[in-house]
């Protein structure tokens, strides 16, 4: 009996001592200098990298890279097209630019001579969610090779079946154009449909007229859209966010920082101009991830000499009416929150509690001038209506002591270079420290996880770190930004395989200082890559492929290994509700010994629509809120003149349902939410 006993206790041990030593596969590669460019086609394993002026292709998430031979010309920099994941552009410094659209198996060379007559500037690609074939190939042409200036005339080529024939030059001098489609939201106008804004200038180079224009046939004809002001302003740029056309206009055309007018469209033919008066030159308005019922921008106040912040703009379902969500952004530093409606994260400046002559360096970087502010960590469940501290789940931290979490970084580099904070289902990380605001000193700071999209988070790990998710958050690999001693580098990689509980790590063959960690851009796989250079910061870049397949002896998750998690459910209180709908998920269970498995499957929403309120209905065209706000809506003159322009007879309700908005109205009747006029 007793040496049954004994054999089942060995048995535990071994098997927890297997389970316990699990490693990942990895491998590494050295290249002769640190990449500029690298990327991942969208839905592959294929990703590439822009070397010395050299395009490299890697079909195997990194293990191994190959030089794309056929491509003589140098490099300048190569693009994946967001609408068509087989296909990617790679230009180069001369006529020829090249082309794939088998994920890089093969390229085919095309010539356009974007660089021909002085251009001065890096190409731009503009791509058309509505048919791919459409594309336009912009640069700068400068007189006698000057710089950027407002004499340089801006060339834009086309052409309508993905480069297979010779592009043509766009019959406009225009300023800047836009594809109507060039979102797959929008709906306006037709897949060919092109706007244009155009500037006359006069002898001492400034604009005297500035007009804006809409094709349907690439400039074989056209027509103007008026009026923008266009008078005594010059539109400066055009747009396209989700549904929503914008024509960013300056007020004063002889004068840069004159204030910014924004107008407004949904059909691409009537503009109106927004209720939002940028004070500032352009180039501090930024659009924010958008919906088809409103438009996040956030503006950076540039004025002051000090501390950099912004304010935080929402707007209603038509682009035109704004409301100020929060100021003292510090740097602009706010994100949206993958998969999760009406979730955001932002680092505020508040009133400093005591002087930090001492030790300013890294705030200072980040925001800018002399630092006079605290930062502290608001997250909001409701689109920006309400705020609230980030809380930790720590009993020597607790919000009614003025104890919280505050996160310097909140996001991965994403497979497509983009910053977010990761395709999981609720499931975060963060770098920064517990207190009453952000701490100066970075060795201060550890990594921290979430599991319900940023409202309650717990310690990961002791030290600040980059990080990526993979298989829907169930995969997160972590290196830190150095060693033990304050300058070293990271000599080991560290990865959890329960959502963030429990952490092992793995030494690196060669420490690294890392640069970045990437995975498949949906974060469903279970490969990463992370690129970094050595402790003597050679010209040499060092890229470990790192494999969690055979984790869980690879098994796939069943049902009884997945939980439902509701978003926005803050506490034991009721789901929030925000576009008239609760979202829900189906995850895997934090300790279940399984994979997703689901590579290149986007996480799915489950939507459970709510009973509609007031808070789901906004003010019709030809209203406004009352100043006295609590929903109420009063007459707009200045739009009712307008709209009577065409009509001898208006009748209007009000409020409308905001667009796109999924809540039930039940057995109750639309006179129950609003008012006829």
């Amino acid at each position: 009996m007793k040496s049954k006993f004994n054999l089942l206790i060995l048995l535990a041990f071994i098997v927890a001592l297997t389970s316990a030593s699990y490693e990942p596969d990895i491998s590494l590669v050295k290249s002769r200098s640190p990449s500029r460019e690298i990327k991942y086609f969208d839905d592959s394993s294929t990703l590439l990298v822009l070397r010395d002026r050299k395009v490299s292709i890697s079909q195997d998430d990194g293990k191994t890279f190959n030089e794309i031979d056929s491509i003589k010309e140098h490099a300048i920099f190569f693009e994946m097209d967001p609408y068509n994941n087989k296909r990617a552009f790679i230009m180069t410094d001369s006529k020829k630019q090249y082309y794939t659209e088998d994920q890089g198996k093969s390229w085919t060379g095309f010539e356009i001579d974007i660089f021909a007559n002085d251009m001065a500037s890096v190409p731009k690609i503009s791509f058309n969610a509505e048919n791919s074939d459409y594309l336009m190939i912009s640069n700068y042409e400068c007189p006698d090779g000057r710089g950027l200036s407002r004499r340089c005339k801006h060339k834009y080529f086309y052409t309508k079946d993905g480069f297979h024939s010779k592009p043509n030059q766009l019959p406009v001098e225009a300023h800047v154009c836009r594809f109507s489609r060039s979102t797959k939201s929008s709906q306006i106008g037709k897949a060919e449909t092109i706007y244009c804004s155009t500037n006359q200038l006069n002898s001492y180079g400034h604009v005297v007229e500035s007009h804006l224009y809409k094709s349907d046939d690439f400039f074989k004809s056209r027509q103007e859209i008026n009026p923008l002001d266009s008078a005594s302003g010059e539109i400066i740029d055009i747009k396209v966010e989700e549904d929503f056309m914008v024509a960013v206009s300056r007020t004063d055309k002889f004068n840069d920082n004159s204030k910014i007018s924004a107008f407004i469209s949904r059909n691409g033919d009537d503009f109106t101009r927004a209720d939002l008066e940028i004070d500032i030159k352009y180039g501090v308005m930024s659009f924010l991830p958008s919906s088809v019922s409103s438009l996040f921008l956030t503006i950076m106040d540039y004025n002051s000499k000090g501390f950099k912040t912004a304010s935080f703009y929402s707007s209603d379902s038509s682009g035109l009416h704004y409301t100020k969500l929060i100021d003292q952004i510090a740097g602009g530093h706010i994100e949206k929150v993958e998969n999760i409606d009406g979730a955001w994260i932002a680092n505020v400046g508040v009133d400093a509690q005591k002087d930090y002559d001492q030790d300013k360096s890294l705030l200072d970087n980040l925001f800018g001038g002399t630092f006079a502010k605290d930062i502290v960590t608001k997250v909001s469940f409701n689109d920006g209506k309400d705020w609230a501290m980030a809380k930790l789940n720590d009993n020597s931290c607790k919000l009614e002591d003025g104890c919280s979490l505050h996160l310097w970084e909140y996001s991965e580099l994403d497979g497509s270079g983009k910053f977010v904070t990761g395709p999981t289902p609720g499931i975060l990380l963060g770098v920064g420290n517990k207190g009453k605001h952000l701490a100066n000193d970075f060795t201060k700071m550890k990594t921290y996880v979430s599991r319900d999209a940023g409202a309650t988070w717990d310690k990961a790990l002791d030290f600040p770190a980059v990080f990526a998710f993979g298989d829907q958050g169930n995969v997160i690999l972590a290196v830190p930004y150095n060693g033990k001693k304050k300058y070293d580098p990271a000599k080991n990689l560290f990865f959890s395989l329960d959502q963030g509980k429990s952490w092992d790590k793995v030494k690196l063959e060669v420490p690294i200082y890392p640069l970045t960690i990437l995975t498949t851009i949906d974060g469903t796989s279970r490969k990463f890559i992370i690129s970094g250079v050595d402790e003597d910061y050679s010209t040499s870049e060092y890229i470990y492929s790192v494999d969690f397949t055979n984790a869980f002896d690879g098994k796939t998750c069943s049902d009884e290994d997945f939980e439902e998690f509701v978003a926005r459910q803050i506490d034991d209180n009721e789901p929030i509700c925000v576009y008239g709908h609760r979202e829900k998920f189906k995850r895997r269970k934090q300790d279940a010994k399984c994979f997703v498995n689901k590579l290149f499957e986007d996480v799915k929403v489950i939507d459970d629509p709510c009973q509609c309120t007031e808070v789901d209905f906004e003010c019709n065209v030809g209203f406004k809120l009352s100043e006295k706000g609590a929903h109420v809506c009063v007459p707009d003159a200045k739009q009712i003149s307008k709209m009577c322009q065409s009509k001898k007879e208006l009748k209007l309700t009000d409020k409308v349902l905001v667009q796109g908005n999924k809540c039930d109205m039940g057995n109750k009747k639309l006179r129950f939410y609003f008012r006829r006029n």
